[in-house]
């Protein structure tokens, strides 16, 4: 279901907490997008930066490092659980909402299926990172 993708070191870019495009590179060139579909070589003006981790979720989006997850658990009550990707001990992984448990990345691919909901970064009560 979870495709790996296409696109190599595939990057967000953001000032602040608005969402500015995206940067990938081909050739050892920059490539850049505000829409993840045209591409140029005009630099977006960004201040940070989250890497894509991989993966898209269930609707064909690519997850990144600092997007809000909902994992579908497949139990039959507590079905649904809320992680934020993170970067945590030099390595990314899933830390979860209500706790703190680390779960490697590659869990993802073990479930029924997940969704982005939000990014970290807007909301001022979540951590961007550990």
């Amino acid at each position: 279901m979870h495709q790996r993708h296409e696109i190599i070191g595939l990057k967000r870019l953001r000032v602040g907490k608005k969402i500015v495009g995206y940067e990938r590179q081909e050739n050892q060139a920059p490539f850049y997008s505000k829409d993840l579909f045209w591409w140029n070589g005009e630099r977006l003006p960004h201040s940070e930066i989250d890497r894509a981790i991989g993966l898209r979720d269930k609707n064909n989006r690519y997850v990144f490092i600092n997007d809000i997850i909902e994992v579908d658990t497949g139990k039959r009550f507590r079905g649904k659980k809320m992680y934020r990707i993170a970067k945590y001990q030099g390595k990314v992984g899933l830390i979860a909402l209500k706790g703190d448990k680390h779960k490697e990345l590659e869990h993802l691919l073990e479930i029924r299926s997940f969704e982005v909901l939000s990014f970290t970064f807007l909301h001022d009560d979540i951590p961007d990172s550990l």
